[in-house]
């Protein structure tokens, strides 16, 4: 195991200086998205346990004088979401725990640590949920076939999101599809939230500049046009677009945010680990799991990222 130690503390030397540089991408738009939108939730406990509504029951027109002899229910199926769970580990040599808890030499070395991994937990929790594994990244959560959190699209065909490819397609025209079938659902273009890779959204921004997407050629109430493809505050149909670098550079993902969540088990919370030397020794721990409770309200575009797609 890697130990922090006087040897290759030098960097931790006080400043001269407040703050400090960081090379490495620790940002997690998604999870950062979810938390604005209100959507992170403290979960009781894993497996996420929740009921869904699989068929209507059947409405009859009343006859005076005749008997109800049928009789009908709300089907349902239980879904069930496992826990994705995360550590970053941290070590800190008995030398330098003494040199910073002195505090004569060495500047804020524990609690930075800490900080980062904190930010590195986070991190791979959201790569985990911008990843294809089953019940636990986007790619084969928010898909039109497949199981997900135990319901089975193949036995419940009304278990699919909308899902549609843009090889060889209009990005702009499929995605207006896209946005159809869920207004057929119910879903409304307010509630949308929409998650892509920086690529899949340059592609996107072109494909409506072509269309004469007027949200490319002028802003709302005026102003200077910004003639670029990476707008700060990009937006379709009054649908934001996030990027996210973890995704699929093809991939652009339209959420119900009033359908989902991300549900927090724990974290990013510091957990001591005991051993038989004088060193600190600890993980910054996380666990959750992004749930989308009714799975048909919620739609993908693959393939943005194609030569021929435009």
């Amino acid at each position: 195991m890697t130990v922090w130690s006087v040897a290759s503390s030098s960097i931790d030397v006080k400043p001269n200086f407040q703050g400090f540089g960081d090379l490495v991408n620790r940002q997690t738009p998604l999870i950062q998205t979810f938390q604005a939108f209100g959507r992170v939730n403290p979960a009781a406990g894993f497996p996420v346990v929740w009921n869904v509504y699989t068929a209507a029951a059947t409405a009859a027109d009343v006859a005076e004088g005749v008997d109800i002899s049928t009789f009908y229910y709300q089907a349902e199926s239980g879904a069930s979401l496992p826990v994705v769970a995360k550590y970053v580990p941290v070590r800190l040599g008995a030398v330098m725990k003494a040199n910073a808890e002195a505090g004569g030499t060495y500047d804020m070395t524990m609690e930075n640590q800490i900080m980062k991994s904190s930010e590195d937990a986070l991190k791979a929790l959201e790569t985990a949920f911008c990843g294809a594994t089953q019940d636990v990244g986007l790619q084969a959560i928010n898909d039109s076939t497949g199981t997900y959190a135990g319901i089975n699209q193949a036995s419940v065909t009304t278990w699919a999101g909308a899902e549609l490819s843009t090889i060889s397609g209009s990005i702009h025209g499929q995605a207006t599809s896209i946005l159809a079938t869920l207004q057929g659902r119910g879903v409304g273009v307010s509630s949308l939230c929409a998650f892509g890779h920086p690529t899949a959204i340059r592609k996107f921004a072109a494909s409506a500049g072509v269309s004469g997407s007027v949200t490319v050629m002028s802003p709302p109430g005026g102003g200077p046009t910004d003639a670029g493809q990476f707008p700060h505050q990009y937006k379709w149909n009054g649908i934001p677009f996030v990027p996210v670098d973890s995704l699929p550079a093809g991939d652009l993902h339209f959420l119900d945010m009033s359908d989902a969540s991300i549900e927090m088990l724990k974290g990013p919370v510091v957990e001591s680990i005991d051993g038989s030397s004088l060193d600190s020794k600890l993980a910054v721990v996380v666990m959750g799991g992004l749930k989308l409770a009714t799975r048909n309200r919620h739609a993908k575009l693959t393939g943005c990222d194609d030569a021929s797609a435009t």
